[in-house]
């Protein structure tokens, strides 16, 4: 999903307690408006927006970074200056300081927003300095992906937490400048820097592809004396990964891995590099979890990983976010809005299904790899309290409930492989339908979205209308069964009876109480090994939620009383039907890919 994409290695069912969060800056203050001379009108220019980047220096060490804004009043002689309000924070105009309007009459309109007046086409230039939202190295417990992280030898943003936009001209033509970084000395001392907006037009460069000032706010900028830079040319363009930061895993290994992601799933859809970067900063985990985070920008990826983090994650997320490159963007996107997570049962649980699809044939994923996303899905999908929900519950609680957020990943993804199975029965495959999708999504006129265009594309390429399928359990919720054989000769797929998982306690509860335990319900097997509610929550330990064959194991702390470790199995009172996937080995299957 482009606006957030994470995992955790160790899925803890509810957080353990937390590290205080370094405090905010405080917010800037706004600038004294000043008179503008006199100026005789301007003609109105088409002109670019411009923007310019800087790094802001004490001696060696980075303080802050310098946005420097210029465009042309536009015919209606107001502009509003603004920054981006998002649904994780519209406060981000709080790491400003020092904001500077010249060349028109600027007034506060609220925090961070200022309206200018100026004759039509008068040169403004707008400027200011944008501090770190943290005081150390962000760790996952206050980590918020639009925060500035601004750190004496290197920093990591995305657009959103550092440009402020012109609002009236947000799809203006926008150009892009890094400059004034510390040059190096025989090749030491010298900064690093990479980022999407290096595709746009510059001082001395030409575009690589067109952009404007929406895109500007969707963008990634990494840089400092220990990024490194590793470049691929495809296609006579550059595919490029920028690391800061010390993993467990080599530079190149990665960078390798990551190309080949890119080129198979641009070879999936028969289409010719595009420039693309992967840009990699290091978020430090609280405890003994392991966190990724991952956020999709225009043509670039953000990350946000503990340095301990398993490579295979981080690939498997990318190829998540890739492959949001094209669905549902070029696949008639999704409507804006409420109705949005309507249509996420296509849009994240096929781009699920494809995901895993492609780095199986990439060889990225080892045959236990696939099978091992299957099962894990699968079995969240048997136990999701949600699991027979109609559509217009996702719709509503996706935003505030994990199991809502969670359905359309979990079904969407067993309908891919539904659909592929039927439609390969009758001579053909979801991955035709797919790309007939793409072509008529492409034609003028075509208004319909991805939701709406898919089941007309697999009608067209297959003769089979899906919407009965689609109708009854992705909108109306009845649950839906991986076929057997779905998945190939390569993969058994068969329905066990297992142990009803019971966590014990009531995670939500849990978390609404500051990580003090509620919901421990007599006779449960969390009251049996001796939690009791009241108990403070410090650390999930091991966990695999919906799994009841893996303990839980617990680090508590009675009132009153010492620290204790409670482990136990989260098995409830009968048992449950779950399907599961297993490697066949046979002739022609999958090898586990060389490491």
């Amino acid at each position: 999903m482009r606006w957030l994409t994470a995992i955790a290695v160790l899925v803890l069912g509810a957080a353990a307690a937390r590290a205080q969060p370094a405090p905010s800056p405080p917010a800037p203050t706004l600038p004294t408006p000043t008179l503008p001379t006199p100026v005789q009108p301007h003609p109105v220019l088409p002109d670019p927006v411009a923007y310019r980047l800087s790094p802001v220096m004490a001696g060696d060490k980075i303080t802050a970074l310098k946005v420097e804004i210029r465009f042309h009043e536009g015919p209606s002689g107001r502009s509003r200056l603004a920054w981006a309000r998002t649904g994780e924070d519209d406060r981000l105009w709080r790491f400003a300081r020092d904001v500077r309007i010249e060349g028109g009459e600027a007034t506060a309109d609220g925090p961070g927003a200022w309206v200018v007046h100026a004759a039509p086409g008068t040169p403004i230039t707008a400027s200011y300095r944008v501090v770190s939202a943290y005081g150390r190295d962000p760790t996952d417990d206050n980590s918020h992906q639009t925060w500035p992280v601004i750190r004496p030898d290197w920093f990591f943003a995305l657009g959103e937490g550092l440009f402020a936009t012109p609002e009236d001209h947000d799809k203006s033509p926008a150009t892009f400048e890094w400059a004034g970084a510390p040059r190096s000395l025989f090749g030491i001392g010298g900064f690093g820097f990479a980022s999407d907006l290096e595709h746009l037009a510059g001082p001395g460069r030409k575009a690589t592809r067109p952009g404007t000032v929406d895109d500007i706010q969707e963008s990634v900028v990494i840089g400092g004396r220990d990024v490194r830079l590793i470049e691929k040319r495809v296609d006579n363009v550059r595919l490029r990964v920028a690391i800061v930061g010390r993993y467990n895993f080599a530079d190149k290994d990665f960078a390798a891995k990551v190309f080949e992601i890119l080129a198979a799933e641009r070879a999936f859809w028969g289409e010719k590099a595009k420039p693309y970067l992967v840009a990699m900063s290091p978020t430090l985990s609280v405890g003994r979890r392991l966190s990724m985070n991952g956020r999709g920008r225009s043509d670039a990826f953000a990350l946000w990983v503990d340095p301990a983090s398993d490579q295979l994650d981080l690939r498997w997320l990318l190829a998540h976010e890739y492959f949001h490159t094209w669905n549902p963007v070029l696949l008639g996107s999704l409507p804006d809005g409420p109705t949005e997570p309507l249509g996420f049962w296509f849009s994240e649980g096929f781009t699920d299904y494809y995901a895993w699809k492609l780095m199986l044939a990439a060889g990225q994923f080892g045959p236990a790899d696939f099978a091992a996303r299957w099962n894990e899905t699968l079995a969240r999908y048997a136990i999701s309290p949600l699991k027979a929900a109609p559509n217009t519950v996702v719709m509503t609680n996706f935003w505030v409930n994990q199991y809502a957020q969670k359905l359309p990943y979990y079904r969407g993804a067993i309908l891919a492989a539904t659909l592929d199975t039927q439609a390969r029965a009758h001579g053909s495959s979801l991955d035709a339908v797919m790309r007939e999708m793409r072509r008529m999504a492409a034609v003028k006129g075509e208004t319909r979205h991805a939701a709406e265009l898919f089941p007309a594309a697999y009608q067209a390429v297959t003769g089979i209308d899906p919407r009965p399928l689609i109708q009854r359990h992705m909108i109306d919720g009845e649950p839906i069964d991986l076929p057997r054989g779905a998945l190939g000769a390569c993969f058994a797929v068969e329905t066990v009876q297992v142990a009803a998982f019971d966590r014990g306690w009531d995670p939500d509860a849990t978390r609404a109480a500051n990580m003090t335990l509620a919901g421990v319900k007599p006779g449960g097997p969390a009251y049996a090994a001796g939690l009791r509610d009241g108990m403070r929550l410090l650390e999930i330990i091991a966990a695999e939620p919906g799994d009841a064959s893996h303990p839980y194991v617990l680090k508590v702390k009675p009132p009153g009383e010492a620290d204790q470790v409670i482990s136990y199995l989260p098995a409830g009172t009968g048992t449950v039907s779950r399907q599961t996937v297993t490697p066949v080995a046979a002739p022609g299957c999958p090898a586990p890919p060389v490491s």
